[in-house]
């Protein structure tokens, strides 16, 4: 069960957060090459290679470090890596921009949750 929920989990917020335009805006303003970067990272994200992913999602955060969207996938990713303690740490950031944020409230959940 708990394993299905999972999964559940994450392909439900990645699928919310690939195509939410609200969270996309203003890339092309900081950086022509960050799209070129979140694309490379979610190819790795989607074939299971979390590290790859959270490597390329630290660089956009180099140079983007509020971007909402890069925050929750790379908090999706240790999720999926059992990195509960930096997952949390990583939907506190979009908790603290933006407490509204359903993604981060339940990936707060899913990674206190998962300390049992």
């Amino acid at each position: 069960m708990r394993e299905s929920q999972k999964v559940i989990f994450v392909l439900t917020f990645t699928v919310m957060l690939l195509f939410s335009p609200t969270l996309t805006t203003g890339y092309a303003q900081e950086s022509k090459e960050l799209p070129e970067m979140y694309k490379k990272a979610n190819d790795h994200f989607m074939l299971g290679e979390y590290h790859q992913a959270i490597e390329i999602y630290d660089e956009i955060l180099d140079i983007s470090p509020t971007s909402k969207k890069t925050l929750l996938m790379k908090g999706i990713a240790l999720s999926n890596l059992e990195r509960h303690k930096s997952s949390i740490l990583e939907f506190y950031k979009v908790n603290q921009q933006d407490p509204q944020n359903i993604s981060a409230l339940v990936g707060l959940g899913v990674g206190f949750g998962n300390f049992g």
